[in-house]
């Protein structure tokens, strides 16, 4: 296979960024980031994982998590990047062509509403009363990253539905 000269390469890159869509450049990116071998999802694009944080911090639980900390598809979160994976699909069909700081913000968003809908699942006792309810914590968000959507409808209802939840980030029109 022949080899591109830089000018070629940099035809190529203008060309993309010119026409991809940011999804389609994040499918480039994945690809070769596959191909070179570091096929590793940097914390800096894992929205949600960034929303979790910034909440857990909020609520006085950041010292629980390490610096620098990134899910690789280890056993303590399995399944996680699947379920992230699905919840921003999700959400990037109901806000379309979000920012940088769009994606950050819904983000957060997202991980607040999880973190409130986490801490109304009643704790039972044998005999069905309540004797508390679950707390908030990373794994428990890492664990639950799933009901997002779920999550989500309850503190806005209809909002994903109707397809108005981009009106919660102030930087849309």
């Amino acid at each position: 296979m022949a080899k591109m000269s830089d000018r070629e390469v940099q035809s190529l890159i203008t060309t993309m960024v010119n026409d991809l869509t940011k999804k389609q450049m994040t499918n480039v990116w994945r690809q070769l980031a596959d191909h070179i071998g570091t096929a590793t999802v940097g914390q800096e694009d894992d929205w949600i994982l960034l929303g979790i944080q910034a909440v857990l911090q909020e609520r006085g639980l950041g010292h629980m998590i390490p610096p620098r900390f990134v899910i690789n598809n280890n056993k303590s979160f399995k399944g996680y990047r699947t379920q992230a994976d699905r919840v921003v699909q999700v959400l990037e069909q109901a806000v379309p062509d979000m920012t940088l700081v769009e994606n950050r913000s819904l983000g957060a968003i997202a991980a607040r509403c999880l973190a409130d809908y986490i801490s109304t699942w009643p704790i039972r006792a044998i005999d069905g009363t309540v004797i508390g309810y679950h707390e908030v914590a990373l794994d428990s968000m890492l664990h639950n990253v799933g009901q997002i959507p779920k999550a989500i409808d309850r503190a806005f209802p209809c909002y994903l539905a109707s397809g108005t939840l981009g009106f919660l980030l102030r930087h849309r029109q």
